[in-house]
């Protein structure tokens, strides 16, 4: 799987939208190379896809654990994701990506740590 040079991105983190390759890249450069020596673990569940012809919506929920090079964790956060694809030349690519998060009514901030529901 790959992207879509025109993928479209609705990211949770510091700019409205994200439009084109170039850009997305950026973004993700940014965000791992702000952990130094450190990594992130990726997880997911509650995954779902649908498939119709040459294009599939996708959907999970994503929790990223940023972890020092001795193994410590350092935090967690999880976020919602739906992907769109589509088939080009033989290959799925992305072309929209939404995450995002609940957002708590009282304080108006997002809650990136999952509980029931």
């Amino acid at each position: 799987m790959q992207e879509a040079r025109d993928v479209h991105v609705f990211d949770m983190w510091g700019k409205w939208s994200l439009r084109g390759l170039v850009a997305w890249r950026g973004m993700v450069v940014d965000w791992f190379s702000s952990l130094g020596d450190g990594h992130v673990v990726v997880t997911s569940d509650d995954e779902g896809s649908s498939v119709a012809g040459e294009l599939v919506v996708g959907h999970a929920i994503l929790t990223y654990t940023a972890i020092t090079p001795d193994g410590t964790k350092l935090r967690s956060l999880s976020n919602r994701i739906s992907m769109g694809l589509r088939k080009s030349g033989g290959s799925w690519t992305i072309f929209h990506e939404h995450t995002s998060a609940p957002i708590d009514h009282h304080s108006q901030k997002a809650i990136l740590q999952r509980g029931d529901g």
